[in-house]
């Protein structure tokens, strides 16, 4: 009996010096505010190709042509931010810089 006694409070001493947490906190990591096209090309391909295409000029469920795109650069931060029609909004999925990026990136698209 004396042994049962002594497992669990070997059991319960274990769990208590191991639960407490880990004290190798991560710390938190620095937003990437990096603006470039490479970067650009990475998100379009994540969250733009479906319907824009590889090139920009797929138009799946009326994406508009981005080779032939008129919109400056402020519009176009504004339709990715905002959305357009059946384009949803990315504000609260990619960051300011992200959203550059992908301007940046899909300015090459054009003739």
């Amino acid at each position: 009996m004396r042994t049962i006694y002594t497992f669990i409070f070997l059991v319960i001493t274990f769990l208590i010096l191991f639960s407490c947490g880990n004290n190798n906190q991560s710390k938190p990591t620095i937003a990437d505010t990096t603006v470039s096209a490479e970067r650009g090309q990475k998100i379009f391909k994540t969250h733009c190709v479906a319907c824009h295409g590889v090139d920009g000029t797929m138009g799946l469920n009326g994406a508009a042509n981005l080779a032939t795109s008129v919109l400056s650069k402020e519009e176009t931060i504004k339709t990715i931010t905002q959305g357009r029609k059946a384009m949803l909004s990315f504000k609260t999925l990619l960051s300011k810089s992200e959203i550059e990026s992908v301007t940046l990136y899909i300015s090459s698209f054009r003739n």
